[in-house]
């Protein structure tokens, strides 16, 4: 018989490999579950990322999209949403953000965002943080939608200066003084609370209130003009704070008297014109000559005062604490009402607004699909060739047993036909 061509075909390649077909389902199934493992928990942790898109709707912005300032005069800069000490606040907001290591987040480089003016002027911000510094989606959504609502949050805590005439009444040395400054608080709170209507309507609740029942409050105390009648009353009885007010009067008298002789110089020339080139007298402007002699009257009027305080035996230093105070606790607790009810109305005002449902998107990375695909088709290969490896070991380590049973078979076969 002719022997057939020495070569190991397809065919015996699968027999081998199916002679080990326990090894070789045990090993693609452990290369393939380890394979997705790998993917989904380690690579795909540095490749993953958060992002999130959204745009701002910020009170009294001017809608150009680029330059914003806040109501109490900062200067808007988007990139402040993801600096060090925004990431600081967020994560201290919430205990759940305990273990989000925004330290690493910030020296990595691992957050940006970068902002978007399209032809409307619409401007859309876009804030990517890497996956791998959150437990789960649901802590990253939180966290970065805190960050969105940075501005939002500033614009409720700002510390914006609505005490300023209150300030200074604490320095105040007279209650001629002190009542002015309350009366100018008072109309600054009532100017400030008109312009909040103006702007957002008068029935815009604010701190369980419309912004004109606000409005109306404070409205009402000011035309009962309480301060009013205490300025006139400290003027006319010439009521002193101390003692030492009285120097105090007779120096500002000899600057009154200075101010009103070259005031009243002043419009004697104007009422009796200029002589132009041809010889006619020009006379002064009828605005101006009221102006003029309205300022004149002011300063008779304070040099008055100033005599009758300069003279005064009136010395009363409880008159600010029965009289004076229990008005300035009425202005103030308008201040602090306006200063609360401000910060309520820009929080309201201001709006995030999210291009998607959830707020954020999870990119980057493989698939749970591809992973399982990947890892299949890897555990098939080094299953098939481990097992074929193995299954033709065992294959020579087994063929110089069945030669040796087979000769002495062949030699007792010879000797019988030689017999024969």
């Amino acid at each position: 018989m002719q022997e057939e061509a020495n070569g190991i075909s397809l065919r015996d390649i699968f027999k081998t490999i199916f002679t080990q077909k326990w090894l070789a389902l045990i090993i693609a199934v452990v290369i393939t579950v380890g394979g997705v493992l790998a993917i989904q928990l380690g690579y795909n942790n540095g490749q993953k990322y958060y992002t999130s898109q959204f745009s701002l709707v910020l009170p009294e912005d001017d809608n150009e999209g680029t330059r914003y300032t806040y109501p109490d005069g900062v200067p808007f800069q988007y990139a402040d949403m993801i600096a060090y000490k925004s990431l600081n606040a967020v994560k201290k907001s919430d205990e759940r953000f305990a273990d989000i290591d925004i330290d690493s987040i910030a020296k990595k480089g691992a957050i940006s965002i970068s902002r978007e003016v399209n032809e409307e002027k619409e401007t859309t911000y876009t804030l990517t943080v890497k996956a791998s510094y959150f437990p789960n989606s649901g802590i990253a959504r939180d966290f970065i939608v805190a960050l969105a609502n940075v501005p939002v949050k500033y614009l409720s805590t700002m510390d914006a200066d609505y005490d300023v005439y209150l300030a200074l009444y604490e320095d105040a040395e007279d209650y001629e003084s002190e009542i002015s400054l309350l009366n100018s608080q008072l109309d600054y709170v009532v100017g400030q609370f008109k312009e909040l209507i103006d702007s957002y309507g008068g029935n815009f609740v604010a701190n369980g209130k419309t912004l004109s029942a606000h409005y109306n409050e404070v409205k009402a105390y000011s035309d009962k003009n309480k301060l009013d009648v205490l300025f006139a009353q400290v003027r006319e009885e010439g009521i002193l704070k101390s003692e030492d007010s009285k120097d105090r009067y007779a120096a500002q008298k000899v600057e009154i008297d200075n101010r009103l002789e070259i005031a009243q110089a002043t419009l004697d020339v104007l009422l009796k014109g200029t002589e132009n080139s041809q010889g006619n007298i020009i006379y002064s402007d009828a605005e101006v000559l009221k102006k003029q002699s309205d300022l004149v009257q002011e300063l008779i009027q304070q040099k008055r005062a100033l005599e009758k305080y300069s003279a005064s035996t009136n010395i009363n230093p409880n008159f600010e604490s029965s009289a004076i105070q229990p008005e300035y606790e009425k202005v103030k607790g308008f201040t602090d009402t306006l200063t609360t009810v401000v910060g309520v109305v820009y929080e309201k005002a201001a709006s995030v607004a999210f291009t998607s449902v959830n707020a954020v998107t999870l990119s980057g990375g493989m698939g749970m699909l591809t992973s399982v695909l990947l890892s299949l088709i890897a555990g098939l290969i080094i299953a098939c060739l481990v097992a074929y490896v193995v299954g033709v070991k065992k294959q020579k380590a087994a063929a110089p047993a069945q030669k040796e049973e087979i000769t002495p078979d062949n030699n007792n076969g010879e000797t019988n036909e030689a017999n024969e």
